[in-house]
Parts: structure tokens; C-alpha cells; sequence
């Protein structure tokens, strides 16, 4: 990938339109055009955000916007016991890191404290070339609660946001969330416990199945550095309130699983063709590995995004033919050269949800839909690995 060295002032002016004309964020949109391969994480990978005291320490793993390189330096800082600490205190800042490499469906650990602040979001992506989503996002004026979130190819669709009340406020310590991504399930685990499940047949034709990096910051949804509409600004909890800053989440560490599309130890995802079908890209140089075929635990409580709603969202199975209701298979993937499985040190971004007519936001979800990019722009396009 070619590697975009923008002013900080150049990326906020430019974020709108980037939003708009490069969706993909990664500087190739796979669903328009021939890009080069992925380079995988192959294996398991960690980071401990602890151990880093400087940018610098970062750049190994993550790639780190130029706000936060080139910016004030206090808004990514680091604490020997706590972790690294993304703080907000004014309009245009979004501290962000981006993953280097790329996992081919696979399980994201991450142990986060979440920023408080009414129009603050923190926000941990799994975002494909593709437009492919999986995230969890904290808004920092609804204390008890987590906003979870997945999509195929289309950013504008928030029918499978779900909003999954808590027990205890995320702002106040650390928790452990993990994403646990394969062909036939996703599941939203915190400190253990399956929170939400889905199935491809929960909603067909829209399930996440390409390579994605792995992004985390936080970004503010109630400033005018965004489109400062009043829909967005409901959905994040209203206009930041700077009186209380500065906003900081805390990041102490993280583990990723790559399942290689059901190999180990790739060194490239080759995409076949545009389709976003998962068998259509090759892992090469990878080892066959089975993928989980089933999520374990129990499933808890989840709602729609809308919870002020009384009105539950039915999720209608139907027959559909498309990559989203397909199980895993070997077609198309990889090749029988052995290459052991890779461990490195380790990372994910944002997206909004919504979930139809009865979202608080629902009167501004268009400009949401151009915010939730925007914020990803905001956040990582300084530089783009």
C-alpha cells in the first residue's frame, strides 16, 4: 500500500470528501478494483500496550495517524501500569491505530476502559478493503451499555446494530471484549461471557467474510469537526461538553487470532476477483487449520440499537443464494506448502449504528452513515499502511 503523509489540518478539512470517495479506508477499495494482496497476521499475535512509551514503540504493529504523530502529543500517551491512553479535549481530535496486518475471520481480544464525555464514542473495528465491519462502540454519555455492530459491502446498512446493556459502567475500569469472527458465527464476549451471538442466517446476504484490519481509537460524534448535525449528535449523546475534558480511554492490551480463512501461517490473502466472497481469496503459503465451527457459551441478553424503543427488530431467515449463506470450505483457498504459524507483539475503528426508523438518530442517519467514514478518516487516513 502506498503510505499518505497528510498535514493534520489537510485531514480534517479532507475528511468529508475521503469519506465519501474512498470508503474503503485503506487507500484500494477491493470492491471497485484489482488491489494488492493482504499481508496476514498468520497466526496469534498480542500486544501490550504497558511495555510501548513511546510513538515509536507503536510503529512495529500499528500504523499511527498523523494527528497523533505529528499532533499534540497529549493526546496519545503512555502509563507503565495502565496501558496507552487516547485523550480528547477539543473539537478535531481522534487519536487512532490501525492495525499493520490483516486477520481472515478470527477471534480480537481487547482489554479498553472507555472514554466518558457526552459526544465522546471509543470504538474498536474490524474494517475489511471491502467495507466489510465488525465493531464494538462505547458512546460516553450511556454508562451502561455497549453498541455492537456487523456488515457486508455496505455501511449505510445498520440493521444488525445492537445495543447490549452492561451491569457496570465501562468508563470506570477496564474490561476484556472479544470478537470472535468465523463463516458461520460472530460472537461479543465480555470478561468471558457471550453477550450477543449471530448467524449468517440471522440476515442473509450480509455477513462480513473478507480480510480486515484491526482499528481502535476514539472520536467525537458531537463536534462540529464532523457534519454537527443533530441526529449525530443525539445518537452520541449530544454536543461534547469540553467544560468536563479531557475524555481519555485507557487501551492495555490485546490478542489476535488470524483463522486464515481455515489456514495458518499465510503470507498473503490473494483476492481472486471484487465479489467479497471469502472463498474467492487465497491464503498463500498457509497450512490447512480447521476454523471453529461453533461458538462456545451462552448467549446473553442483547437489543436493538434503538432501545428506547419498545419494538423489538425481527431478523427474518430466508433462502438466498450468496457467499453470506455459505459454510466453510476449502475451495479457492490456499495450498499445501507447509509454513508454520506466525507469533507476533500486537490492535482496531469506529463505525456507527443505527437499526431502522426507530433509532434515536434515525431523523439524521444519512449524515450518520457519512460521520461513521468520516470518523475512520479522521481517525487513520493521516497515514494509511
Amino acid at each position: 500500500m502506498v503510505s499518505h503523509t497528510f498535514a493534520r489540518a489537510a485531514v480534517l478539512a479532507a475528511a468529508c470528501r475521503l469519506a465519501v470517495a474512498q470508503t474503503a479506508g485503506m487507500g484500494c477499495d477491493r470492491s471497485k478494483q484489482t488491489c494488492p494482496p493482504n499481508i496476514p497476521f498468520g497466526g496469534e499475535a498480542s500486544y501490550d500496550f504497558t511495555t510501548a512509551s513511546s510513538i515509536s514503540d507503536l510503529e512495529s504493529f500499528w500504523t499511527v495517524d498523523g494527528g497523533v504523530k505529528f499532533g499534540d502529543p497529549t493526546i496519545l500517551t503512555f502509563d507503565k501500569s495502565a496501558g496507552a491512553k487516547f485523550t480528547i479535549s477539543k473539537d478535531n481530535q481522534a487519536p487512532t491505530l490501525i492495525s499493520k496486518n490483516y486477520l481472515f475471520f478470527g477471534k480480537v481480544e481487547i482489554t479498553v476502559q472507555a472514554a466518558p464525555g457526552k459526544g465522546i464514542v471509543t470504538a474498536i473495528t474490524l474494517l475489511s478493503d471491502s467495507l466489510d465491519e465488525l465493531d464494538w462502540e462505547w458512546v460516553g454519555e450511556h454508562h451502561g451499555e455497549v453498541e455492537t455492530n456487523y456488515y457486508h459491502n455496505d455501511p449505510n446498512d445498520h440493521t444488525n446494530a445492537r445495543t447490549i446493556p452492561l451491569g457496570f459502567n465501562p468508563e470506570a475500569s477496564s474490561h476484556t471484549y472479544t470478537l470472535d469472527w468465523t463463516p458461520t458465527y460472530i460472537t461479543w464476549s465480555i470478561d468471558g461471557k457471550v453477550v450477543r451471538t449471530a448467524k449468517p442466517e440471522d440476515s442473509p446476504g450480509k455477513w462480513p467474510q473478507t480480510p480486515a484490519k484491526v482499528n481502535i481509537g476514539t472520536w467525537c460524534g458531537g463536534c462540529t469537526a464532523f457534519d454537527g448535525s443533530p441526529g449525530t449528535q443525539t445518537w452520541a449523546g449530544g454536543k461534547a461538553d469540553w467544560n468536563g475534558a479531557p475524555y481519555t480511554a485507557i487501551y492495555k492490551s490485546i490478542k489476535i487470532t488470524d483463522y486464515g480463512g481455515g489456514y495458518s501461517g499465510a503470507t498473503e490473502y490473494a483476492w481472486e476477483d471484487t465479489s467479497g466472497d471469502w472463498r474467492k481469496i487465497k491464503a498463500v503459503g498457509g497450512t490447512k487449520r480447521d476454523m471453529p465451527s461453533a461458538p462456545g457459551g451462552g448467549q446473553g441478553q442483547e437489543s436493538d440499537h434503538s432501545s428506547k424503543s419498545t419494538t423489538a427488530t425481527t431478523l427474518t431467515a430466508t433462502t438466498t443464494t450468496g457467499p453470506a449463506k455459505n459454510t466453510p470450505t476449502d475451495a479457492g483457498h490456499g495450498n499445501s506448502t507447509n509454513h508454520p504459524s506466525t507469533t507476533t507483539s500486537a490492535a482496531p475503528t469506529k463505525s456507527t449504528s443505527t437499526s431502522g426508523a426507530t433509532s434515536p438518530a434515525a431523523t439524521g442517519a444519512a449524515s450518520r452513515n457519512l460521520v461513521s467514514l468520516a470518523g475512520i478518516f479522521l481517525m487513520g487516513l493521516a497515514y494509511v499502511a
